[in-house]
């Protein structure tokens, strides 16, 4: 993953568990500070528009999602600006040292 220009985080939204899991792959991309693509209704895909860290695709639609590619492909400024605010929001918000803090405290409320 460290060596890659752009990550992929593909899940169907018809899939309950696509739909409500927080997949590390997110996380790392957004740590490694690489653009990441997404389908949209996966839940994933509203952190990927709120931080501004990659592309929304439709699930299934292979079009899209090569368009994405080629897009990021031939666009090293926006790979960079991408991998940036994901990065950024990573750094701002969930970090294991953050994540590690809300869990116990959330272990604690109980």
């Amino acid at each position: 993953m460290h060596g890659a220009d752009v990550l992929t985080a593909i899940y169907d939204p018809a899939i309950a568990n696509h739909r409500l899991a927080s997949p590390n792959k997110l996380f790392e991309a957004m740590m490694l500070g690489r653009p990441v693509i997404v389908a949209r209704g996966t839940n994933i895909d509203r952190l990927v528009e709120e931080h501004g860290c990659g592309i929304v695709v439709p699930y299934g639609d292979e079009a899209a999602l090569e368009g994405a590619l080629v897009r990021l492909a031939a666009d090293p400024s926006l790979r960079r600006r991408l991998g940036r605010a994901g990065r950024k929001a990573y750094l701002a918000r969930y970090t294991w040292t953050m994540m590690e803090r809300r869990l116990g405290d959330l272990y604690a409320s109980l």
